[in-house]
């Protein structure tokens, strides 16, 4: 539904001129106000005075795109309502002016990913936002011209603040996702004091936020997180006040990733649930697909950190996030759930009949990661898969179908052989102690193979002894190679 919002002398011509074409009056509905209510979260059109205006969209409801405000007429005003429906073939039927054409067909190009239509009006500021757009999110060339230089060509050309900071604020999402999120946030920063409206104030607030997040690593920086969290309270405030409830629920999986790297994991939780009951109302399964996700990864992170009651929470999350993440429409996030069930299902506290169970659905989940996990095209998950999985074989109980001791020596084999000293030194240092953890419990089948087994012992706790100078690794190496010593002296003496 599309809602046009016009003054009260002009209500009986656009209520007419609505009514009298065909397949519109069952998709439009007239107010007589020209103002619309603040975080309005619907399709809209304005008509004030003699122009018909095609708002902003903060929301990101709608493609980027934007219309120079055009002198008000029927055949205009029906143009713009299927434009704006994504009729644009109705549309071009209606227009009777060549700029507005040329801007219907950027809708197309955008929408279809074609060729960019050129025309007398390039120049324009809103050609000159509309072509950066394009060539931004479709990847359709602009004549060889830099996307930087469309960009910044048309912020500088903008009417007026608000105008600049919209096309600023798809310029900051280009360099983030381009790694540049140090320029991304500068671009931000630099709109948000500027005169522009709370809608735009608030939305490109909430694109700091996500830039910002992105910087957050190991060795946490506190500064920066608490600026994030400070930025998420004033913009969920705003947002709740609105009404906006999809932005609510968006703000509260950040507020939940944030608390969660705080290690607030009951704050986390809170914010999660949240978010997870508002997509469920608001009815968007994926976004809510989403937010399953997160909330299985923060219980799975809880639960390793010494809370083992959330492992079967993180278990019914993940079950809940495979209902949307298919493994034939998802692989990627389909791979990614089924190696954190196949780690916890192998540290769920059970007893000894329980345990054989989970060790059974346990294997199945890291076979079903490696299945998409291959060496050569995804070389570091697969070793940490590999790695995860060997950890996981020295936790099951015995099988009567073999030594999952000499499995997890293997895996641990196929784990190294990626994780090289020189690209994963530290990684390579603890797979190297799991390992020769491995080699301590396996069966060995005759002394040849047992005299080999300890030379290659000696050696890989040498390496970890060179790879770090962590003291608790290097501890570990230096344990595994006195007993390896007080083994070849008790078999020397024996």
């Amino acid at each position: 539904m599309l809602t046009i919002y016009t003054t009260e002398d002009r209500y009986s011509q656009v209520a007419n001129t609505i009514g009298n074409t065909s397949g519109l009056k069952d998709f439009v509905t007239i107010q007589s106000i020209v103002k619309p209510p603040q975080g309005l979260q619907e399709l809209h059109i304005v008509i004030e005075g003699n122009e018909i205006k095609w708002p902003l969209d903060w929301l990101n409801m709608e493609p980027p795109l934007l219309f120079r405000p055009q002198p008000f007429s029927q055949n205009t005003l029906v143009a713009m309502v299927f434009a704006k429906l994504g009729h644009f073939d109705k549309a071009f039927n209606h227009s009777r002016n060549p700029y507005l054409k040329l801007i219907i067909g950027h809708f197309r190009s955008f929408i279809e990913g074609s060729p960019v239509i050129y025309g007398e009006d390039e120049e324009d500021y809103f050609c000159k936002h509309n072509c950066a757009v394009i060539q931004h999110y479709t990847g359709v060339g602009q004549n060889g011209r830099l996307l930087d230089d469309l960009y910044k060509n048309a912020i500088e050309c903008a009417p007026n603040e608000e105008l600049a900071s919209y096309s600023a604020r798809h310029y900051a999402v280009y360099l983030s996702d381009n790694g540049d999120i140090d320029q991304a946030v500068g671009q931000l920063r630099s709109c948000i004091t500027g005169t522009i409206s709370n809608e735009a104030r608030f939305a490109l607030k909430f694109d700091l936020i996500n830039s910002l997040s992105q910087k957050i690593n190991f060795p946490y920086n506190q500064a920066l997180i608490d600026e994030i969290k400070q930025l998420i309270r004033d913009t969920l405030t705003y947002y709740e006040t609105t009404g906006s409830n999809i932005s609510v629920a968006m703000l509260l999986v950040e507020a939940s990733e944030t608390a969660n790297i705080s290690g607030s994991y009951s704050e986390s939780l809170g914010y999660i649930n949240r978010a997870i009951e508002i997509y469920k109302e608001e009815q968007v399964p994926e976004f809510l697909a989403t937010a399953f996700l997160r909330k299985g990864t923060l219980l799975y992170t809880w639960a390793q950190n010494d809370n083992p009651q959330f492992f079967k929470g993180a278990i019914e999350t993940y079950q809940e996030a495979l209902k949307f993440f298919k493994k034939e429409t998802t692989p990627a996030v389909f791979a990614e759930i089924h190696h954190n069930l196949g780690v916890i299902y192998s540290e769920m506290p059970s007893d000894n009949q329980q345990k054989s169970i989970w060790a059974a659905v346990s294997a199945t989940s890291f076979k079903e990661s490696l299945e998409f996990y291959h060496k050569q095209n995804l070389p570091y998950e697969y070793a940490m898969t590999a790695n995860n999985y060997a950890n996981a074989l020295m936790k099951y109980p015995p099988s009567k179908h073999g030594d999952n001791f000499e499995k997890a020596i293997y895996y641990y084999n196929q784990s190294l052989e990626i994780r090289s000293s020189e690209a994963y030194p530290l990684e390579r240092a603890h797979t190297l102690l799991n390992y020769l953890e491995a080699c301590w419990r396996v069966n060995n089948i005759n002394n040849n193979m047992e005299s080999l087994r300890y030379k290659d012992m000696v050696s890989k706790a040498k390496e970890v002894k060179i790879l770090t100078d962590n003291p608790e690794l290097v501890s570990q190496a230096e344990q595994h190679l006195e007993n390896l010593m007080e083994l070849k002296k008790s078999l020397i003496t024996g």
